[in-house]
């Protein structure tokens, strides 16, 4: 247990209300945390944006903020930011005896044909974890370029939901959140860290034609422990957040599932290429949920079932019957003109996975789903010339319907 707090995996502040709670021997608040944490442990990987009343309210199990700390670690170790001279033969031991037989395979093929690797490297990792590199201390792009997003409440929607949150814990509501709403869908924004100057590029740049990229809210400058602490913490995982930002901002943070498809806003930021990772279907539907509610979309929740054959392959298509609802707008690869449509169409190439197969479930078969990464084809985008996508392989040469609207 101890170590997976420390990892993150299990966040003590989860039952903080619920100690409260029993230190005042209020029963019947007590109750309602521990109904609250039940339901947290039984829709945890499963998360429902149409059915879970209290998804942006509840306490999460995950802390992001001691999981931005061992990830800092992990990169520390890679960025040798604290390599002992000592290290340096290790690190030529490991390349002379997995260097020479790893082109092509993935970390998994490798460590099965020679395990020594994988005894190396655990070595390797063991000497340096507890030196002082803490690279989640770092600012975002202080060494590669880097946007990292979430999405953003802000203004009186931001105010809104504090005190809707405070409600919550006043009425001890199982369905609270059923009735929440955003005060101004307009307030709901996609908040991009970075570098200020590239940032306001990018801001006089996007096309504000498009849905998605007219809500780019710059966040200015921070370190990557407040990205890692955010970004991932989508709802379901966490609920909703206060953050700050370097100009003294006070926002409310919902995690960085609104652009996944980040292509329109890399090509304002000045990049020449952009080599986008994608899967095939359409966008998650849990985060077209999450959009639904935020954004207040008013596309009927019957679009939304995964479990529905005839909406899955809808959504995994497109829908050519709604080519102007802000749903379509969005997500819509049916249109051409939806924010999806318009970054798919920037992009130099496009690495289509095929992460929504059953075969690679995440929760059953991990490494599948990072051999089908590996392995995966690129689209070459034919309307963009670049000598960066000549090195490509393999490329899709066969009509591949499904990946996000590409053939």
């Amino acid at each position: 247990l101890e170590q997976a707090i420390t990892l993150g995996v299990v966040d003590v502040n989860t039952t903080l209300p619920l100690k409260d709670a029993l230190l005042k021997l209020d029963q019947k608040r007590a109750d309602f945390y521990v109904q609250q944490l039940q339901e947290t442990a039984s829709v945890f990987g499963k998360f429902s944006a149409q059915s879970d009343d209290n998804l942006f309210f509840r306490m999460g199990i995950v802390s992001f903020e001691n999981g931005a700390v061992s990830l800092g670690k992990i990169a520390s170790f890679y960025a040798a930011l604290h390599e002992p001279e000592t290290n340096v033969l290790v690190w030529e031991d490991f390349m002379k005896t997995c260097a020479s037989d790893s082109a092509g395979k993935s970390w998994v093929q490798i460590v099965t044909g020679n395990p020594e690797c994988a005894d190396l490297m655990h070595g390797l990792f063991l000497q340096t974890k507890s030196g002082s590199g803490h690279f989640e201390q770092r600012d975002v792009g202080s060494v590669i370029p880097s946007f990292p997003i979430t999405s953003v409440l802000i203004g009186s929607t931001a105010e809104g939901f504090r005190e809707a949150r405070k409600q919550y814990h006043i009425q001890l509501d199982p369905h609270f959140g059923k009735n929440f709403s955003v005060h101004n869908p307009e307030e709901v924004r996609i908040g991009y860290w970075g570098d200020p100057i590239r940032l306001k590029q990018m801001g006089t740049k996007l096309n504000q034609s498009d849905e998605k990229s007219r809500r780019f809210l710059p966040l200015g400058m921070t370190k990557w422990a407040q990205v890692l602490a955010l970004s991932p913490a989508e709802p379901g995982l966490s609920p909703l957040k206060d953050f700050t930002t370097e100009a003294g901002e006070n926002y409310i943070s919902a995690g960085g599932w609104p652009d996944l498809h980040p292509v329109a806003a890399l090509r304002a930021a000045g990049c020449e290429d952009v080599v986008y990772l994608t899967r095939q279907g359409g966008e998650s539907l849990f985060g077209q949920g999450v959009a639904k509610r935020l954004f207040r979309l008013e596309r009927d929740w019957k679009y939304f079932n995964a479990d529905d054959a005839e909406f899955k392959k809808l959504n995994q298509d497109g829908d050519p019957g709604d080519l102007n609802s802000p749903w379509s707008k969005l997500f819509n690869l049916a249109n051409p003109q939806s924010s999806v449509n318009l970054s798919l169409s920037q992009a130099s190439a496009v690495l289509c996975t095929d992460w929504n197969a059953d075969k690679n479930d995440v929760k059953k078969n991990f490494v599948g789903l990072i051999e089908d990464a590996y392995r995966s084809s690129y689209w070459i985008n034919p309307d963009i010339k670049s000598a960066l996508i000549g090195g490509l392989s393999p490329v899709l040469t066969e009509k591949r319907p499904g990946c996000q609207g590409l053939q």
